[in-house]
Order: C-alpha cells, then structure tokens, then sequence
C-alpha cells in the first residue's frame, strides 16, 4: 500500500465531511482506514481518503476518492 501524506501543490489537505469539502489544515494527512478492510497489492491512495469498515480495494487500484463499503470489482 502506498499512502500519499503530501499535496503537490502546497495546499492544505482536504476531506469530505458530512457530504461537505473540509480543508484539514495541514499541510500532510494521510488516511482513514476503518476496521476489517482489504486492500490488494500495488494499491495506491491520495491524501485524506477514507476507507469505511469491510470495504475491498482491489489490486493496482488508485483511490483517489472515499471508499464508502463498496467492493469495487
């Protein structure tokens, strides 16, 4: 899993919230991983994302958005 904590563009981080774009404030954020997730190899994920509980990422996949328990196939 490779997990970026920094944007390129300088900016703060931002997650949604609520269905609302939050800026966190920080410069570096990584991300939220609820319980009993899968990720496959190879998988990377933008800065800020949320992976809800029992969620399945399969290998070589870019998430760049939240996962909300969906299993991507």
């Amino acid at each position: 899993m490779v997990t970026a904590n920094l944007r390129h563009d300088g900016q703060s981080v931002k997650s949604m919230v609520n269905g609302n774009l939050v800026d966190s404030g920080k410069k570096k954020l990584g991300i939220f991983v609820g319980d009993n997730c899968k990720t496959g190899i190879n998988n990377s994920f933008y800065p800020g994302v949320k992976i809800d509980s029992g969620s399945l990422i399969l290998p070589g996949e870019i998430v760049k958005r939240d996962v909300n328990n969906l299993i991507k196939e």
